[in-house]
């Protein structure tokens, strides 16, 4: 990660917007640079394309003054982010089967990738729960329903669940709290139950490959709870006396009869562990009580919950929270459920009629063997499951957030005013003229050398903050000797140089069509200067032409971090052409000059003539001055550039070019 990145874009991500202020911090555009690049990703604003290739990531041009595209922008960014941080794509690719495989690993790795992202980066995981708290708010996110069919409810209850509970997006919290009792009603007790706790896993995931494994073991949990109900609707005939023996159709699972560990069901007689109930109230039609719990005709007793001081479970009915409802289902409050009634939250259902909170369906309610298997534990059984198991991804809407915010965003930059527009300038390549490079670098040496030892020597001059006196060294103080008389051996002398700041200083060179006669004079001044202070220490030169291609992009001449030398064939190739964009030029300049790791940060331009769009120019002034970041201008055969800028030379005669520009720069590294 780019630690210069990561420090700015963190502390801009913490940074609460000042009352008024206009200061880069403030900045989205600049904002979306620095968290992209401190997860290795660039980002372009504007054009028509709002996409992520896995290297860039393109979002196109916006209202800056609308707040909802600033949320959505932020969201984008920051998630498609994590994806190029953390997403093994080969292992996504080859679960993208289109099936309920792909919806619900997509759920997992969104959720992973978050969580890593802002424990590495603070701040970002805020501004991906802004945009889920205000679709809330809109409506545009909303809980699933029991018309719904099984895999929307499931997918989306997944999402909202883990969203608010390992992501902390508590306006999902609310989605999660309606959809848990339409899930608990349509699925089996012991599939929600699994699933909870396979959910809990996400917290731990670390990799795209450790989501899929989680994906396919819930998958495979609905398979294994999908063949216990098909087993449960249709048992295998049971013989011997042993677990599973019928009973007298019809009796009542009442009376106080128990059917749990050890307890007794019925008259004393016991149906533990395995053993059948006796004296007439037994398991009916071939129920068995597994692992010490006991369940009446496909009621499954699960992980040592037993229906016990007086509740029963009959014919298809399943024991709710604290009773026994299969494979770690829900049993409620000593409640039992006969004759397919669901038993929830302690309620108990025989016959149709409700017994809650340990009122047991007594020796009225009679046990109907043609219930249906899968009630009280969930109302839809093995088709449920099978439906979610052959659940098609394009059947699930809602799940794909991210592609949902781009389309908004696209549709909203289609209908927004192009005035309204931001664009971030991006760079374009220039041609290669490796001959006429090393001519032109040849040409700017012989002056440049000793432009290097003025400026060097001005630095020097600016670190020497005293003089201080010690007991030893090689330069005696001859106007302290007399402290020696009285001890005082602190007679040599020696220079405290302050460490002056390291400077990332970004040149700008107007190209416009009224620079054309000039143009290689002005190239050749902006080389010398480059090559100049690239001898420096601690100074990180870079020199931009613009326009670019289009009054939205400019020309990379030099680069921040590189050799004048593996990049002078580029110069020559600059030409005239287009109009004065300066505003997307110091655009680019303090994006590129907050990237660098240097501490103070300057920008000088050298122009010719009026820019466009006068009022945004000033007003970016403003803001880069309130950012700290130095600006300055050389005015070529104009002085305009006293209106705009606080430091500026005017230059009359190209010949001047270069001493004005070594001139202003010695003020400006003073």
């Amino acid at each position: 990660m780019n630690a210069i990145a990561r420090k700015s874009a963190a502390m801009m991500m913490g940074a609460a917007p000042r009352e008024g202020g206009i200061a880069l911090e403030n900045s989205l555009p600049l904002y979306a640079v620095l968290t992209a690049e401190a997860f290795g990703v660039k980002v372009q604003i504007g054009g028509d394309r709002n996409a992520c290739d896995g290297e860039t990531i393109f979002i196109e041009g916006f209202d800056t003054t609308d707040p909802d595209m600033k949320i959505l922008v932020w969201a984008i960014v920051c998630h498609e982010s994590f994806h190029k941080r953390y997403t093994d794509y080969s292992v996504w690719f080859s679960a993208a089967d289109g099936t309920i495989r792909q919806t619900i690993l997509n759920v997992i790795e969104d959720v992973w990738i978050e969580r890593a992202g802002g424990e590495e980066l603070p701040g970002t995981l805020r501004r991906i729960g802004e945009l889920f708290a205000t679709w809330a708010a809109q409506g545009r996110v909303s809980a699933a329903t029991s018309e719904n069919r099984p895999a929307q409810v499931m997918s989306s209850y997944l999402l909202h669940r883990l969203r608010a509970d390992v992501l902390g997006h508590s306006a999902l919290a609310a989605l999660a709290d309606r959809e848990e009792p339409i899930l608990r009603q349509m699925f089996p007790a012991g599939a929600v139950t699994r699933l909870h706790g396979l959910m809990a896993r996400v917290k731990n995931i670390c990799s795209t490959r450790e989501a899929l494994i989680l994906t396919d073991d819930i998958l495979r949990m609905l398979q294994e709870e999908q063949k216990k109900e098909e087993e449960r609707r249709n048992p295998p005939p049971s013989s011997g006396n042993g677990s599973g023996n019928p009973g007298d159709d019809g009796d009542d699972a009442g009376d106080g009869d128990d059917a749990g560990d050890g307890d007794d069901a019925g008259d004393g007689d016991d149906a533990g562990d395995g053993d059948a109930a006796s004296d007439g109230d037994a398991a009916s039609d071939g129920d068995a009580a597994s692992d010490g719990d006991a369940a009446g005709d496909g009621g499954a007793a699960g992980d040592g919950d037993t229906a016990g001081d007086g509740d029963a479970a009959g014919d298809g009915g399943a024991a709710g929270d604290g009773d026994a409802a299969g494979d770690g289902g829900a049993a409620g409050d000593g409640g039992a459920a006969g004759d397919g009634g669901a038993a929830s939250d302690g309620d108990a259902a025989g016959d149709g009629g409700d017994a809650g909170n340990g009122d047991v369906a007594g020796d009225d309610d009679s046990s109907s063997t043609g219930a249906s298997p899968s009630q009280g534990a969930g109302s839809g059984g093995a088709d449920v499951l099978q439906q979610v198991l052959t659940a098609r991804a394009d059947e699930i809407v809602g799940m794909d957030a991210f592609a949902d915010a781009r389309q908004m965003l696209g549709a909203a930059a289609a209908a927004a005013p192009r005035e309204q527009k931001f664009c971030l300038p991006t760079a374009d390549v220039l041609g290669s003229q490796p001959a006429a490079g090393d001519r032109m670098l040849g040409r700017v040496k012989t002056t440049a050398h000793g432009a290097r030892y003025r400026l060097e020597g001005l630095l020097m001059a600016e670190r020497q903050e005293e003089i201080v006196n010690q007991t030893t060294g090689s330069r005696l103080d001859t106007r302290r000797m007399h402290r020696m008389l009285s001890g005082d051996m602190r007679v040599f002398r020696r220079r405290l140089y302050e460490e002056a700041p390291n400077t990332a200083f970004h040149v700008l060179v107007d190209r416009s069509y009224s620079m054309d006669r000039r143009m290689t004079l002005t190239v050749e001044a902006a080389l010398a200067l480059a090559w100049a202070i690239e001898g420096l220490d601690g100074v990180n030169p870079a020199v931009t032409a613009f326009p670019g291609r289009t009054s939205e992009r400019v020309f990379a001449m030099l680069r921040h971090g590189e050799k004048i030398q593996s990049a002078v064939s580029r110069f020559p190739s600059v030409s005239a052409d287009g109009g004065t964009p300066m505003l997307e030029a110091l655009w680019y300049a303090a994006q590129q000059v907050l990237l660098q790791e240097e501490e103070r940060k300057i920008i000088l331009v050298l122009t010719d003539g009026d820019p466009e769009q006068k009022d945004r120019v000033e007003l970016m002034l403003k803001r880069l001055k309130q950012s700290g970041i130095q600006v300055a201008a050389i005015g070529i055969m104009t002085d305009y550039v006293r209106s705009l800028f606080e430091t500026w030379a005017v230059v009359n005669e190209l010949s001047d070019l270069r001493n004005a520009l070594f001139d202003i720069t010695r003020k400006l590294l003073s």
